[in-house]
């Protein structure tokens, strides 16, 4: 007969009955039930080493070492605190969530290296912000934080340093608090030279399943109790083809704003054009109302082509084209991702710079300098490159089936 060996564990006593000499001691994503041998007085919420056997489904000590105990009332201090981090001191689940959260980033750097990309590490905080006009950086005493990592490392690919990835954190001024916004979040980007979106949409698709793979869960997702399926290929339907079949309009006849306030109108959609002057704004509302509801929830949908207006670092589809080749992909009806087949002229980027300086200008908002580095790496020379951006948090909390990124983040802008 085999002999139970003695074994020592390590964790911290959250319930503790001195008269009954049992308790609840938590290791590091475990809770287990415990029994003294001999009346000892412990301290609920003290770190200790107890040595002794299972038995019947409880660990029987017969020895207890105090390592650390609390320097003030603990019970009193779980009472008044329900941050996420403080959650986790006595919720193994919590402390699960973070250990699946390194490997699934773990799986995803594995992912890129077996493709023999390059991880890079681009600074948080640069001089020159992004120019999107939508977004608010986030200004310090030295500098802007990031929106994306996409200028810096379009900076790197003009080095001919090939395929590269980056994970890093990105930060966006007045974002609502909500489950799927926070102010700092968590991005990853990878660029593919010499290649178009269209194998950057295949990249995806294996990333995704990989890391669902990972997770035990095969091709299929649970996610809001709606059973998602992974299978490839994903569904492609082009933004044109979504507003001819959902909203009724060919955006091919709304290039200025003048005919898709009269497109609208025709179709009778339910949007107040007269209090909207900014083509964007306009498609936002067709798109926000009309295109997204109707993706599917029970599997990805890649929505690409996007009109120029909507691809300001896009390449077009040609030369005078108002379509760029540009996608966005959705996950359980949530936009998860953005890719374009990069511009790489830099004239034209300078262009579309200064329409997007006017453009903030026009609604009100800072209006930032050029940033002069990228366009001179690119009228250095970039190949034919495309890169996408993913909200990491978004992804992997659907991934593991939460649905609030307050709950999943440990630390949500609102608790720090």
């Amino acid at each position: 007969m085999k002999q139970n060996k003695e074994q020592i564990l390590k964790g911290r006593i959250i319930e503790y009955n001195a008269i009954a000499k049992t308790g609840i001691l938590k290791t590091e994503d475990t809770v287990l039930p415990f029994a003294l041998g001999k009346k000892t007085a412990i301290t609920v919420g003290s770190i200790v080493s107890l040595q002794g056997k299972q038995s019947m489904g409880n660990f029987q000590a017969t020895m207890v070492k105090k390592l650390k105990e609390p320097e003030l009332n603990f019970e009193e201090w779980w009472n008044k605190n329900a941050k996420n981090w403080q959650k986790g001191v006595t919720d193994p689940s919590r402390v699960r969530l973070i250990k699946q959260k390194a490997t699934l980033a773990q799986t995803t750097r594995d992912f890129f290296s077996q493709k023999k990309f390059t991880e890079v590490f681009t600074p948080l905080l640069n001089s020159v912000p992004g120019m999107e006009p939508f977004l608010d950086p986030i200004k310090t005493s030295e500098g802007w934080l990031i929106t994306s990592p996409e200028y810096n490392i379009k900076k790197l690919l003009a080095t001919g340093i090939g395929d590269v990835f980056e994970i890093t954190k990105s930060f966006r001024g007045h974002e609502e608090n909500s489950p799927y916004h926070n102010a700092e979040f968590t991005i990853l980007e990878w660029y593919r030279s010499f290649a178009d979106y269209t194998q950057v949409m295949y990249d995806l698709e294996q990333l995704v399943l990989t890391l669902n793979q990972s997770l035990g869960h095969g091709t299929k997702l649970n996610y809001n109790h709606i059973a998602i399926d992974l299978k490839t290929p994903w569904l492609r339907l082009k933004v044109n083809d979504a507003c001819k079949k959902w909203a009724h309009l060919d955006l091919n006849k709304c290039q200025t704003i003048d005919q898709f306030k009269k497109a609208i109108k025709t179709a009778k959609l339910n949007i107040d054009i007269d209090k909207i002057d900014d083509w964007n704004d306009l498609f936002y509302s067709v798109f926000l109302n009309y295109l997204e509801p109707q993706f599917p929830k029970n599997k990805p949908i890649i929505i690409y082509d996007y009109p120029l207006p909507q691809g300001a670092l896009a390449k077009r589809k040609s030369k005078t084209s108002f379509w760029t080749e540009r996608f966005e992909f959705y996950l359980g009806g949530i936009e998860i991702g953005n890719c374009f087949s990069e511009l790489t002229n830099g004239q034209e980027q300078q262009d579309r710079f200064e329409e997007e300086q006017k453009i903030r200008n026009k609604i009100g908002k800072e209006v930032f300098p050029l940033d002069n580095d990228l366009i001179e790496a690119l009228k250095i020379g970039l190949p034919p490159t495309s890169g996408i951006a993913i909200g990491l948090d978004r992804l992997f909390m659907l991934l593991l089936g939460l649905s609030d990124l307050r709950e999943y983040l440990d630390f949500p802008t609102n608790q720090v």
